[in-house]
């Protein structure tokens, strides 16, 4: 009895899926035709604006779906690549070039010496 009972499920809902090119009424009742959702400008407006399109079936992982007539214009990308020029950035500070080294540090400025080798560097490159 169970077995009757999928296959007359999936009769039922294998005639109702649709594949592309297949004739389709939308939603709000317009004539289309099945695509693929990513050529239907339609569809993909629709969803932003989170309104679910008439599903006809899958390919693959992309849904096909019923887009209307009016709307079957094929959507297209372009890719334009743009090249820039670098600029080096201007700074608005003047470089000490002179001696090369920074003054060190006082002793009020510095945190002493605990035993830790990491530490006992950093202060002793302060010095």
């Amino acid at each position: 009895m169970l077995y009757r009972t999928c296959a007359i499920f999936l009769f039922l809902f294998l005639r109702n899926v649709s594949t592309q090119g297949d004739r389709c009424t939308t939603k709000v009742g317009q004539p289309g035709t099945c695509i693929n959702i990513r050529k239907c400008p339609a569809a993909v407006e629709d969803i932003k604006r989170r309104i679910n399109p008439q599903i006809c079936g899958f390919e693959g992982t992309d849904p096909v779906v019923c887009c209307a007539d009016s709307s079957n214009n094929v959507l297209t990308t372009s890719t334009q690549r743009t090249t820039t020029m670098y600029i080096p950035p201007i700074y608005d500070y003047e470089t000490n070039n002179g001696g090369g080294t920074c003054e060190p540090l006082g002793p009020e400025r510095t945190a002493p010496k605990n035993g830790r080798k990491a530490w006992d560097k950093c202060i002793e490159y302060q010095e």
